[in-house]
């Protein structure tokens, strides 16, 4: 079980303008295939039409 208080705070990428933030679990430098937490505040998404990259696994933890 992953605990929130143990990641590296440094290593969170801030989305601001779409109200959240993400932590890269794991990344396929490759294929490009990732595992994220995303933490999204009240309010906050990604409201644009947008595609992923190759298999991609997302974990939001509040939002």
């Amino acid at each position: 079980m992953i605990e929130t208080a143990q990641l590296d705070d440094e290593n969170w990428l801030d989305f601001p303008d779409y109200g959240f933030k993400q932590y890269f679990l794991w990344k396929n430098e490759e294929t490009s295939a990732t595992v994220a937490l995303l933490d999204f505040e009240e309010g906050g998404g990604v409201t644009m039409k947008h595609t992923h990259a190759s298999n991609q696994f997302m974990y939001c933890l509040d939002g």
